[in-house]
């Protein structure tokens, strides 16, 4: 049940205890505020726990805490968050975050073959999942920007799976409510 109700990541700052998830919300933040798609920044964050450091890294990686307080409800105020202790673990414990609060690549995986020259999208598409969300699942805005992208892809299989455009591989009725 913890992809359904993931529990985040719980960042002291101080005497606040801060829980950082990385929601839909954050990713449209990351994207619209940093005019940079999702996998981008985390390219700068997986350079950031290799310990480099330079002015595009950290300003990414500011910008993905920022957004991360912006969604637990805290002020942007990111100074003091990131010291020179804590520069590659922190980058680090974010990176796990994002994997954990990202879909399975097997469920990216389709039938076809892939393309010769299919570049991989770095930018997720916050409007089709918003509307995915709200028309088809008929969640509220607030409920599709609180989810993570793992929750969501669960609930649209789910969708999928019971119009019976998206099929089970030899499942029988006493599996069906078991992982």
């Amino acid at each position: 049940m913890s992809d359904l109700r993931p529990k985040g990541m719980v960042f002291k700052n101080g005497e606040k205890k801060l829980r950082f998830l990385f929601s839909i919300f954050v990713i449209d933040e990351i994207q619209s505020s940093m005019n940079k798609p999702i996998f981008e920044a985390i390219g700068d964050l997986t350079r950031a726990a290799r310990g480099e450091f330079n002015e595009e890294i950290f300003v990414t990686y500011c910008g993905i805490l920022r957004a991360l307080l912006l969604n637990a409800g805290e002020k942007p105020e990111i100074s003091g968050m990131v010291t020179p202790q804590n520069y590659v673990e922190l980058a680090g414990n974010l990176l796990k975050l994002f994997s954990d609060c990202m879909p399975e690549p097997s469920d990216f995986e389709d039938d076809e073959e892939p393309e010769e020259d299919h570049e991989p999208e770095l930018s997720v598409n916050v409007a089709r999942i918003l509307y995915l969300g709200c028309k088809i699942l008929n969640y509220t805005e607030q409920e599709v920007f609180a989810m993570t992208m793992r929750k969501f892809q669960l609930l649209y299989d789910e969708y999928l799976y019971s119009i019976g455009k998206k099929k089970r591989e030899d499942i029988d009725t006493d599996d069906m409510f078991r992982d």
